[in-house]
């Protein structure tokens, strides 16, 4: 077994790592980014660990990350910009957390979950999602300053809402890995 604090991951210096794929995100429907991170650093800014996102588009976004030291996930369409923070506590640093957050076009909800347990949700009004063509783990490049700084262990992404039963799975199934 790896020791707590040592599972296996990608290790990103928040300065310019990042893994970067052309890979269309059709967003015009649910979606789930799901991801086991590892920050080393506390930091308010905003840092990217799974974000897709189009320049063309007026860098529209979708994104899980951290936001004022805390995990975030939220989405930016040029104008509106629906976004949820953990509101229970910070982030610890040096330490796994198994980080969820799920983008519901249908009922226009957003929702966040830590470790297997809701966090939050966030009802928003309007958004117009284009299809992404960029895929970006440990960073969102086309805001300058949004690289993590830390290791991500297994980062997925979903084409439809994943349940609460299945965050809870896949979190019991890796939590002896980086736990």
């Amino acid at each position: 077994p790896v020791p707590a604090g040592e599972g296996e991951g990608l290790k990103f210096d928040g300065v310019d790592d990042c893994i970067n794929q052309a890979m269309e995100v059709g967003l015009s429907s649910n979606v789930t980014f799901c991801a086991w991170a590892y920050p080393s650093e506390s930091t308010n800014a905003v840092k990217g660990i799974i974000a897709s996102e189009v320049s063309s588009y007026g860098n529209y976004w979708i994104m899980l990350g951290t936001f004022q030291n805390k995990w975030h996930f939220g989405i930016y369409d040029g104008v509106h910009n629906p976004y949820i923070i953990n509101p229970l506590s910070t982030y610890d640093v040096n330490t796994w957390s198994y980080v969820v957050g799920i983008s519901d076009i249908v009922s226009k909800k957003i929702y966040l979950y830590v470790n297997g347990v809701y966090s939050t949700e966030l009802q928003y009004s309007s958004i117009t999602i284009p299809t992404y063509s960029n895929l970006n783990i440990g960073a969102q490049i086309t805001q300058s300053g949004r690289r993590f700084k830390g290791m991500v262990g297994i980062a997925k992404i979903y084409n439809r809402a994943i349940s609460e039963t299945e965050i809870i799975q896949n979190y019991n199934a890796m939590k002896g890995r980086y736990l």
